[in-house]
């Protein structure tokens, strides 16, 4: 049986974990174990999405397209602590993505370097002191507001982009003003992700989840603040309120914590704050249903095998629908280039982001949604698509300036949030700590 994690399993999250956590993985690349069927499947996907009038004609190159030159170096990241399966299928995205515009472009090469998350970015900054470095850069959406803010990327000119053809929620993620640092990449959101031999059905209310709990079905909570913010919605709870500005109010964030208090407490529920170690007690049968992030789909197919992972949105709390954070990766460009160096790179970044590479990868993923808000093709191919769509809908977008203040007090709210949880402070000192934090960093217009 499983027994309640220690306190070394509920040491606290660091930043770099939060990156793991949220950030990675995205579009494409090796199959899992068992699809022998896949490239055929993909091929023929690929030929309907070029006979659809819809596409009809998008890959005709315009005039500003036709006889481009040069080189682009693009730089991508190792993530420590993920999983290889995962880290080489973005390995692998990257790649067949850059291949697919070297082959429309013949004269522009384009070469892909990874590198340490633990050292990309001050190598970036480092690179950029003498003029070197890449032309584009892959990042988590979190970091955007602070490479921005250390001019370490430039505004994306807007000419030739589309913003209708994203998802809103995306490009608010990329914004400041009416400047875009970002083109979304890779959309990941957070599900409650389950095992059919044990649950037949996923709970679609916490009530029904406490039900399933008390009949010996098994489930893992997560207890860290970006993880376990999906249910304050349904006490009214927010972290900033519509114009940006911080709004944690006491008495809702109380009530949120009270429940996950009370839900560990619940024989057949455990709170954990370390996503791998909840993650691994998952794939071996010890927990049947536990939060899970788009991204890693694909490696839990892969664990449990055959049909066995089912995918739902997490449980709704006083008929209010859960709404847990969306993120994702961006591409952004280097500060430093010629227009003509800005010409190319911006001309991948279109390709990399166009329906049609997206929703071949999104097929061939089984667990992402295209970055595209139109998108037409063969929802057979992704029965996940829907229920992901549902839990994008009701989610929860942070801004550029949003992210930043988070991930600039991260250890202080993620600590306060832990210890509100474990009664080792009132929750109302814990909340006001981290609303006073954030309020620093982003002050009251």
């Amino acid at each position: 049986m499983l027994g309640r994690p220690g306190q070394a399993q509920r040491a606290r999250c660091s930043i770099a974990s939060v990156l793991v956590a949220l950030s990675a993985a995205t579009l494409v690349g090796c199959s899992p174990k068992g699809s022998e069927s896949e490239p055929s499947m993909i091929e023929t996907y690929s030929a309907e999405i070029n006979a659809n009038p819809l596409y009809a004609g998008r890959r005709q190159l315009v005039q500003s397209q036709l006889g481009l030159k040069g080189t682009l170096l693009v730089w991508t990241q190792q993530y420590q602590g993920l999983e290889p399966m995962i880290q080489q299928m973005l390995n692998n995205s990257i790649r067949t993505m850059t291949r697919s515009f070297e082959k429309i472009h013949p004269e522009v090469t384009v070469v892909v370097e990874e590198y340490p998350d633990t050292i990309f970015y001050q190598k970036h900054k480092e690179s950029l002191k003498y003029g070197l470095g890449a032309d584009v850069i892959l990042v988590h959406t979190l970091m955007l507001s602070s490479l921005a803010r250390d001019n370490l990327i430039k505004p994306i000119p807007s000419k030739g982009i589309e913003s209708k053809n994203f998802r809103p929620k995306l490009l608010k993620q990329a914004k400041q003003g009416e400047r875009l640092y970002g083109l979304p990449f890779m959309v990941d959101v957070q599900a409650l992700c389950y095992n059919h031999d044990h649950v037949s059905a996923a709970p679609k209310s916490l009530k029904q989840l406490k039900q399933l709990a008390s009949e010996g079905i098994s489930t893992g909570l997560s207890m860290s603040f970006i993880q376990s913010i999906w249910g304050a919605s349904g006490f009214g709870a927010e972290v900033f309120n519509k114009q940006g500005e911080p709004s944690m109010n006491e008495e809702s964030w109380g009530q949120w914590i009270n429940v996950l208090q009370s839900l560990d407490l619940e024989p057949g529920i455990v709170l954990m704050e370390d996503p791998q170690i909840m993650r691994q007690y998952f794939i071996e049968g010890e927990l049947s249903m536990i939060p899970c992030r788009s991204h890693e789909f694909p490696l839990l197919r892969e664990k449990l095998g055959g049909e066995k992972l089912g995918v739902a949105s997490l449980p709704s709390i006083n008929g209010i629908p859960a709404r847990p954070e969306v993120a994702g990766l961006m591409l952004a460009l280097s500060p430093i280039m010629s227009e003509r160096q800005e010409t190319l790179a911006k001309e991948l970044l279109l390709h990399m982001t166009n329906p049609d590479i997206q929703q071949i990868m999104a097929v061939q993923w089984k667990s992402l949604l295209p970055v595209n808000s139109k998108i037409d093709f063969n929802k057979h191919l992704f029965p996940e698509l829907k229920q992901l769509t549902e839990i994008y809908d009701n989610s929860t977008a942070f801004t550029m300036n949003e992210w930043n203040a988070i991930v600039g007090n991260f250890e202080v709210i993620n600590d306060s949030y832990k210890k509100a949880i474990n009664g080792e402070i009132k929750t109302d000192l814990a909340i006001k700590r981290i609303n006073n934090a954030l309020q620093k960093a982003i002050p009251s217009q």
